[in-house]
């Protein structure tokens, strides 16, 4: 689903306060091409941590998100798949495509009346799972 509006509004707030910090390193940007403000990118300062990436950690083991790489988010992206496809995906593990895929469909159609497909996940490799 969507990222939550208390997740969203965080991310939003964050992001305006790095903005108006002159001299930061760390930044926090929105992915533009992705849909629905689903997807961000942090920069962290060097060699610290930080409260927002104690959120965004905290927020992960909530299952509130999910953190992945940019590189990882394109396949499912360019995949452009709709409700009506079958898919099948047999390199599943971790599952964080999976998942996205199925974030995608579901942002595109958000009552799932019109979901006629299929989503099979499977991972061939038992030490991934």
């Amino acid at each position: 689903c969507q990222l939550s509006s208390l997740v969203l509004q965080h991310l939003q707030k964050v992001q305006n306060q790095l903005d108006s910090e002159a001299g930061s390193s760390e930044r926090l940007e929105e992915i533009e091409f992705y849909p629905d403000s689903m997807a961000w990118r942090y920069f962290p300062p060097e060699g610290t941590n930080t409260s927002l990436l104690d959120f965004l950690v905290q927020q992960q083991d909530r299952g509130a998100i999910a953190r992945q790489e940019l590189v990882s988010m394109l396949p499912a992206f360019y995949l452009n798949c709709s409700s009506s496809h079958n898919i099948l995906d047999m390199c599943a593990s971790p599952g964080s495509k999976t998942i996205q895929v199925l974030e995608l469909l579901h942002n595109a159609n958000q009552d799932m009346s019109d979901f006629s497909g299929i989503f099979v996940a499977n991972e061939l490799d038992r030490r991934r799972i």
